[in-house]
């Protein structure tokens, strides 16, 4: 059986009791507040996140680490920094062409003169005297199987005003090649060969000699008391640069109405580099068919033991040079 007690004691109880409600009063606060800030806190971290993820580029990469609830998540920020914006090259751009449009031989000359004038020409021959005269000799199309259409340009120089017997021009080769929006060149060999006599360069022409190769060849003669002679020189662009791939006697008579002839042909065999063909013949009216006065150690690219010149030999590509060789003829 429960004694209720004086007024006192209930006074003690009621004090108890506001003292324990103040104070959940106050825990209960606190809770809220943790609760508010910790929401605040994650809708932060949240919005830091979606910012980041939103100026994101494939640019640097540097770690960022976020710290949300508790746990550490490692992200990366692919920003741009300090860099200003590259602006990306149009699709299909091409750079501007050396001839725009269709072949200006006029505008293919401009451009050869360009670089025979700035070429040192002391460094080609120093006895070459001031001041050069340049003059085209041709142009040559040159109808690739391989690739697109060529077309080369020939020209020689020589001091303005020399035109005697011993005056060799220097000979210049230029290349152009067929774009899609014109022309480009892309080849020019100052002084890559010297020839010609009376200051009037050698006799050219411009063979294919591959699908996507071509070569010069030079026919150069001298005459001297009735008896002369012609030497064919084949001049190729290998590598970089231009490489004699042959020097042969391709013709001689005499001061009595004797000599003989050369004809030069490529002809196709399936390998990196034609076959040269050489047909040769007597000149009308000649007597003999033999090698005359001539340079000997050239002699058996032509001729036999006896001096016969032989009609036809075949020269093949060795990777450096054309050779002749008995067995195959």
């Amino acid at each position: 059986m429960f004694e209720i007690g004086s007024l006192p004691d209930w006074d003690n109880i009621a004090g108890i009791t506001s003292g324990v409600l103040a104070l959940g009063g106050a825990l209960l606060g606190v809770k809220k507040f943790v609760k508010r800030a910790g929401a605040k806190a994650g809708s932060e971290a949240t919005g830091a996140r979606e910012e980041a993820a939103s100026h994101s580029t494939s640019g640097n990469q540097s770690p960022v680490v976020a710290n949300n609830t508790g746990n550490v998540n490692v992200s990366y920020n692919t920003t741009y920094h300090n860099h200003p914006p590259v602006e990306s090259t149009p699709p299909n751009s091409e750079p501007e062409c050396d001839i725009p449009g269709r072949w200006n031989r006029q505008r293919a000359i401009e451009l050869c003169m360009q670089h025979l004038n700035a070429a040192d020409w002391n460094g080609y021959d120093p006895d070459l005297e001031l001041p050069l005269e340049h003059n085209v000799i041709d142009q040559y199309s040159l109808p690739y199987s391989n690739r697109g259409e060529g077309m080369v340009v020939l020209f020689y120089t020589k001091t303005e005003g020399h035109d005697y017997h011993a005056c060799a021009p220097h000979v210049s080769i230029f290349e152009f090649e067929k774009v899609a929006k014109g022309w480009n060149l892309i080849t020019e060999d100052i002084a890559v060969f010297r020839g010609g006599v009376w200051g009037e360069p050698p006799q050219a022409s411009v063979q294919l000699i591959s699908g996507e190769r071509y070569a010069v060849i030079f026919r150069d003669g001298d005459m001297h008391q009735g008896w002369c002679v012609e030497a064919s020189t084949i001049l190729a662009k290998l590598g970089d640069t231009f490489t004699r791939l042959l020097f042969i006697i391709t013709a001689q008579s005499d001061a009595d109405g004797n000599g003989w002839s050369s004809e030069l042909t490529f002809k196709d065999n399936g390998e990196a580099l034609r076959d040269l063909e050489v047909r040769r013949k007597p000149d009308e009216g000649s007597t003999n068919f033999v090698f005359l006065d001539g340079r000997e150690e050239l002699k058996h690219m032509v001729a036999d033991y006896h001096d016969n010149i032989r009609p036809y030999d075949l020269f093949k590509f060795n990777g450096i040079s054309y050779t002749y060789s008995p067995a195959i003829n």
